[in-house]
């Protein structure tokens, strides 16, 4: 059983860092497309989706390195990739900076924290944040115990490299099924951010198009007399 567990669950530390990434990215992306100029929120607003942006073009280099070599590289970094920003964004939480709270927050003494927590595009959305967190720190997990295995010189016979396992059916199984988990949390994450409360409902286009095509035309309407 727990060769084949090593063998299935091998791709899920690459898989939930490429979803954190994803919702990392989302949210940077968001706070600096709408930090709100010319108030006093407008530098912690550059400065944490600046920081988003970092965490996840880190964390995505992570987990397509982790894919490439077929294992977790680099413990010790990858620890602290993954466990500083959810520590970060609990601080900020407990600080008052909490996103999506208006009314518990809107007497803030902060007039910096009152706009963050106000504005619809704050950087510190819940949802997507606590979902990258949740797969951030499965990630440090991981690597916590892969760094309990290097420092006790305990090395599993499954810890090595896999480049040559990655064609085997325990793993390609893995990867599907974490894959499939991983959209399903990553999913309603990306829809509660900035870009996606502003992404156009599938079908709207060609539906308008198609109306207004018909308003403009004439031949639209000459079957039906």
């Amino acid at each position: 059983m727990k060769p084949f567990m090593a063998q299935f669950t091998r791709s899920w530390p690459a898989l939930a860092a490429l979803g954190a990434a994803l919702l990392y990215g989302a949210v940077g992306a968001g706070a600096l497309g709408a930090a709100p100029s010319g108030t006093d929120g407008v530098v912690l607003a550059i400065t944490l989706g600046a920081l988003w942006i970092v965490v996840a073009a880190s964390q995505a280099v992570f987990g397509l390195a982790s894919l490439h070599i077929g294992r977790m590289p680099t413990p010790p970094i990858s620890l602290a990739l993954f466990l500083l920003p959810t520590l970060l964004w609990a601080a900020l939480l407990l600080g008052g900076l909490g996103a999506q709270a208006p009314h518990r927050h809107a007497t803030s003494g902060s007039a910096a924290t009152s706009l963050l927590v106000q504005s619809d595009a704050a950087p510190l959305p819940f949802l997507p944040l606590l979902i990258a967190s949740a797969l951030g720190l499965g990630v440090a997990v991981q690597s916590a115990l892969a760094l309990r295995r290097r420092v006790g010189n305990d090395r599993s016979p499954f810890a090595g490299s896999a480049r040559g396992d990655a064609t085997g059916g325990r793993f390609t199984l893995g990867l599907v099924v974490g894959s499939l988990a991983v959209s399903a949390l990553v999913t309603p994450g990306l829809a509660a951010t900035d870009a996606g409360r502003l992404a156009v409902p599938h079908g709207t286009h060609a539906a308008g198009s198609a109306e207004s095509g018909a308003a403009l035309s004439p031949w639209a309407t000459a079957g039906t007399r």
